[in-house]
């Protein structure tokens, strides 16, 4: 049963992080945004996928500074980042899914 739920939550946090980036936009370059992160972290190597919430925006990360990585491509820092305008239900959902242990 925990598989499951786990397995479910998982889905359910891939699927905040692809809205994110299907109905977002990706600014051509952005300062790295000044919040809390959840779901996820960048990995010791450079990678990694992460949502971050702003005071505007959430965001969907993913770390891209490991070597052989396309360094170009980067529009927050050694990261690519894609925004969707803040709201408290977003918010609320990626809150739940974190305090739930879920992780991208």
């Amino acid at each position: 049963m925990l598989r499951t739920e786990h397995r479910v939550r998982k889905m359910e946090a891939r699927a905040i992080a692809r809205t994110i980036e299907t109905d977002g936009e990706r600014p051509e370059r952005a300062g790295y945004p000044d919040g809390d992160h959840f779901l996820g972290e960048r990995t010791l190597y450079g990678g990694g996928q992460w949502v971050v919430v702003d005071a505007d925006y959430i965001w969907s990360m993913h770390g891209n500074g490991a070597d052989g990585d396309d360094w170009s491509a980067n529009n927050v820092g050694g990261n690519i980042g894609w925004r969707i305008p803040r709201t408290d239900k977003m918010v609320a959902s990626i809150r739940a899914l974190h305090d739930a242990g879920a992780r991208l």
